[in-house]
């Protein structure tokens, strides 16, 4: 009879706990569920006061955010390590071909190896910079767009997409580049006194060669989005990141991408003379000699610097 009676209010209890604990399953359930719908309405909500600022823009920020490819995000915990209210990415992307030429592979049988020197001629065909714009969640003024903030991180987006950035990106990133390449000989070595086809050159030689190429090239791209990055640390020194606003922005922004600011951030050498005299060109609008085009006094469809640095002052 005691077993009876003791087994009894036992499983009662166990029924009772599986209970209790379905219940609380649900309710962690709901829970999730309606957390995981209360982030999507907020993210809805934040993208449509997005999709209203952009669309309630004025005429010069709209220009930069075309331009500029501009999205906005929200991420508060990246501004808590940067130590920033707003911040600026910007992104460099573009099209680009390239040809080379190489001489007839030599042997020096002192060293084991072959080698070749390697011309190569680069077309730019593309270039476009996208930029992201990050701001606090509870960043939510009532005129976005007369928000000294705002205008800073817009400030950011002028600097990479100045037409003489164009300038420097094409004569420098464009600009023709030689080198050795050496290597040691392997069973599908060319002889010794191969032609100046590049078809006779091992396949692992033309191989490295076109990775250098391409390092190369990787490397050019790395120096210019070093040189804007410098460009908007003198903006947030400037402006104490915003807090500041620009007495005169046609002074601040002219010295921007000159040769004389280039060569003060030790810009690499590729190609500064063609730099210097279209870089020249655009800020004082003159036309270079033997220009074919009209990219120093305007490039594509964008406005020469003075125009571009005021598209977004505050009225």
């Amino acid at each position: 009879m005691l077993t009876a009676i003791t087994e009894k209010p036992f499983l009662l209890g166990l029924l009772l706990l599986f209970a209790c604990l379905g219940q609380i399953h649900q309710t962690c359930a709901q829970s999730a569920d309606e957390a995981s719908k209360s982030d999507a309405s907020a993210i809805q909500r934040t993208e449509s006061r997005f999709a209203t600022w952009i669309a309630d823009a004025p005429a010069g920020p709209r220009r930069l955010i075309e331009l500029g490819e501009v999205t906005f995000q929200i991420d508060d915990k990246a501004l808590a390590r940067e130590k920033k209210i707003g911040l600026t990415r910007f992104h460099v992307r573009g099209d680009y071909r390239f040809r080379y030429a190489t001489t007839p592979p030599k042997f020096d049988p002192q060293t084991n190896e072959f080698s070749t020197k390697v011309s190569v001629k680069v077309s730019w065909t593309d270039v476009e910079m996208t930029h992201e714009i990050v701001l606090a969640s509870d960043f939510q003024p009532k005129d976005p767009w007369k928000s000294p903030l705002l205008q800073h991180e817009f400030d950011h987006v002028s600097c990479s997409t100045d037409p003489r950035l164009r300038i420097v990106i094409k004569e420098s990133f464009g600009a023709p580049f030689r080198f050795e390449h050496r290597w040691t000989p392997d069973e599908n070595s060319p002889p010794k006194n191969s032609s100046t086809s590049k078809s006779t050159l091992a396949k692992s030689a033309i191989e490295q060669i076109e990775q250098k190429i391409r390092d190369t090239l990787t490397e050019r791209i790395k120096e210019i989005e070093r040189i804007i990055q410098l460009h908007y640390d003198r903006l947030d020194q400037k402006t104490r990141s915003g807090q500041i606003a620009i007495s005169d922005r046609l002074d601040f922004f002219e010295p921007f991408y000159s040769a004389k600011t280039l060569e003060e951030m030790e810009f690499a050498d590729f190609n500064q003379s063609a730099i210097a005299k279209k870089l020249d060109a655009a800020v004082n609008g003159d036309k270079p000699r033997g220009t074919k085009d009209d990219e120093a006094l305007s490039i594509g469809k964008e406005a020469p610097w003075k125009e571009h640095y005021q598209w977004n002052s505050l009225p």
